[in-house]
């Protein structure tokens, strides 16, 4: 399937209204169908306890949520704080991004890899409509290191 009819399909989807699970089935069904191995669209709280009104949609290793939530990786977790003050998409990978990672991420990113979450790429979310108190990004991880 070529990638434009994969993408809009799942808009199709989102503009009739389907349930957030059929949502969230043909989200990552349409991500693996363009090679990634997880995804993560998500607000960015506490992947086990999110409060009302926040969005947490991922593909993410059960054992890694577990992890990110017992040790509250979210709260210093470098994606989700450079995707709270980015307007624009960014890799992982890039020098930029890896130099201003500190001791602590550097040890989320190390923690990450035991669970297949390298290489990724976020899209910020920012909305006006959003609550103030959640910011959102979108993630993938490829399914390869290339």
């Amino acid at each position: 399937m070529h990638q434009f009819e994969v993408a809009q399909g799942f808009i199709e989807q989102c503009q009739a209204g389907a349930p957030v699970r059929a949502l969230a089935r043909a989200f990552q069904a349409g991500t693996e169908a363009l090679g990634f191995r997880h995804f993560a669209c998500c607000s960015h709280v506490d992947p086990l306890q999110p409060p009302r009104r926040a969005v947490m949609l991922h593909s993410y290793p059960r054992e890694w949520a577990e992890l990110f939530s017992e040790l509250e990786f979210f709260e210093v977790d470098p994606v989700l704080l450079r995707a709270s003050r980015s307007l624009v998409p960014f890799s992982w990978d890039t020098a930029d991004f890896q130099d201003e990672l500190s001791p602590p991420q550097q040890e989320i990113f190390h923690e990450a890899r035991r669970y297949g979450l390298t290489h990724g790429y976020t899209v910020p979310i920012h909305s006006a409509h959003a609550p103030r108190d959640f910011r959102a990004s979108c993630s993938v991880v490829p399914d390869s290191d290339r």
